[in-house]
């Protein structure tokens, strides 16, 4: 059965028709929200299986590791990164018992391979032991529902006419629903991010003649995949979308680029160096050097508000995030004061006191969000 990650014709493969949406969406969030420089970044893949994503990650220039239980999948993958000329290391290895030290790596995975393992809480705690501080941990697994049920387990495994993988390949009470592995995750001290979706992109009628057309032998595993998944990614509403009348904001809004950029906020303190050190340490906020060690930092995209008030000239910075209790948690582990968590109906919001003395709001906002710009 290894040999068929690289083979068309094998149901391994048909996890290449993964790898668009899945890939698309970790490089996006690596490069375009973290802003990070994939060249030279040190990555695990706890699963690597024939290294289809592994291949995708060392032609950014990433320095990959993958680690997999089974040997046989490793030569697979060893030979066609040499046919590749990609320089990728492989090992053999258990997600619960990972052959690295602490700290060793800046971006960890984990795709197709939670739902599998033996202990999820103990892969989820050597992730963390690896991963180096303020490094990115990017997984994806399958959520435990009806509906996964009936597509993975029924339709892609039981029924004989549309079956696309081996019977018994996934046990349905392994699917882990989000708000498990969340838990998981941040009692390892790692703080949740953004999630997404994957869903079929055809109507079922579709999805059930490209499986038929597979057993007939007339599509290989990967083109009858491909037909079945998609990416879903969430972003906020388009008013490009609907009737003509409704394109005119966008027009608008590519408009307004041309005049702001971008915004600039400062932060005053008497203790300079310790507060930019701990935006730069303990955030790992982008920086750039402007000459005499003064930073300036870099942040995900921002929005700015009118609110009414009785003096002008007053303004404030909050930072958001996207689970403030988690980010609470993350920071009296290093130690940061934080206030207690308030809801107050807009937002979920603390308080966390920088190493200057000065006090910093953050907040899960509850409010609409509007359009990022870009461009």
């Amino acid at each position: 059965m290894a040999d068929g990650w690289w083979d068309e014709a094998g149901f391994l493969h048909a996890l290449a028709a993964l790898n668009p949406a899945r890939f698309g969406y970790m490089r996006r969030i690596l490069i375009e929200e973290l802003r990070l420089a994939p060249v030279g970044l040190h990555v695990l893949d706890i699963g690597c299986g024939g290294g289809l994503l592994a291949e995708e990650f060392a032609r950014l220039g990433c320095i990959v590791m993958g680690v997999d239980p089974s040997e046989e999948s490793l030569v697979a993958a060893r030979a066609h990164a040499a046919d590749q000329g990609l320089a990728i290391g492989y090992q053999c290895a258990l997600g619960e018992a990972l052959p690295f030290g602490d700290a060793s790596f800046d971006v960890v995975y984990c795709c197709d391979v939670l739902e599998h393992v033996d202990d999820v809480p103990q892969v989820i705690a050597e992730t963390a032991r690896v991963l180096r501080p303020g490094g990115t941990y990017l997984y994806d697994t399958i959520n435990r529902t009806l509906r996964s049920r009936l597509i993975v387990i029924e339709s892609l495994q039981e029924w004989q006419w549309t079956a696309l993988m081996p019977p018994g390949l996934h046990d349905w009470k392994l699917f882990i629903r989000p708000a498990e592995l969340q838990r998981e995750l941040v009692r390892h001290g790692l703080v949740p991010g953004g999630l997404t979706g994957l869903k079929p992109r055809a109507n079922p009628l579709r999805l059930v003649r490209a499986l038929r057309r597979r057993q007939r032998g007339l599509l290989t595993h990967a083109a009858a995949s491909g037909r079945w998944i998609w990416a879903k990614v969430p972003t906020p509403p388009c008013p490009t979308s609907g009737t003509p009348a409704n394109r005119g904001p966008r027009r608008l809004a590519e408009r307004s680029i041309r005049m702001i950029i971008g915004a600039h906020s400062v932060i005053y303190s008497t203790s300079p160096e310790a507060d930019r050190a701990f935006l730069r340490d303990t955030l790992k906020l982008p920086n750039v050097d402007v000459g005499g060690g003064w930073l300036i930092f870099g942040l995900p995209p921002a929005e700015i508000a009118v609110h009414p008030s009785e003096r002008n000239d007053v303004q404030e910075l909050y930072l958001m995030c996207d689970d403030v209790e988690a980010f609470t948690l993350e920071m009296k582990r290093r130690g940061i004061a934080v206030s207690p968590v308030k809801d107050e109906g807009w937002g979920i919001l603390t308080q966390l006191t920088l190493p200057g003395g000065g006090k910093l709001g953050v907040y899960q906002p509850r409010h609409a969000r509007p359009e990022a710009m870009s461009g």
